[in-house]
């Protein structure tokens, strides 16, 4: 399967060139407390730069992901009531920019990578993922990076 997102913004105000937007990748995460409060895996991010790596009063991200499904097990070990539900293996290009001023095409930042997203049940209610990837940002300040997130997706 073929994902699509667009997201993009502007904002003008009296915040002098502090920047209203911040683009970048995961920031990080206490993975206990995201277990415990599902926390969303939502949000805009440039994959392979650090967390708030880019800013400015616009930005625009485009993220493209083949999406490959590897497994639909929905089944435990006995009776415990943990469960994985599937898993998927993701291959994604990001290409965006946070900035001040108008968008230049020569200065739109690539990211690529790839991540296995599995969903679990928790006590037979939970819904809860695990995102494991690796990404890298092909332009300056990007670089290699790995990153695991817990949370749900909704």
């Amino acid at each position: 399967m073929l994902a699509l997102r667009y997201g993009g913004g502007a904002a003008r105000g009296d915040f002098r060139r502090r920047g209203y937007f911040f683009l970048g990748g995961f920031p990080g995460q206490d993975l206990v407390r995201a277990v415990i409060e599902l926390q969303p895996l939502g949000g805009a991010y440039l994959r392979g730069y650090d967390p708030g790596a880019l800013f400015g009063d616009q930005y625009h991200l485009l993220n493209v992901e083949y999406r490959l499904p590897l497994l639909s097990f929905e089944h435990g070990l006995s009776t415990l009531p943990v469960y994985l539900n599937f898993a998927h293996l993701t291959f994604f290009g990001d290409l965006g920019d946070a900035l001040f001023g108008a968008l230049a095409w020569d200065r739109l930042k690539v990211g690529v990578g790839a991540e296995v997203l599995t969903e679990w049940v928790v006590g037979y209610v939970f819904s809860l993922t695990l995102r494991l990837g690796y990404a890298r940002g092909l332009m300056e300040p990007g670089g290699d990076r790995f990153f695991v997130l817990v949370g749900n997706r909704y």
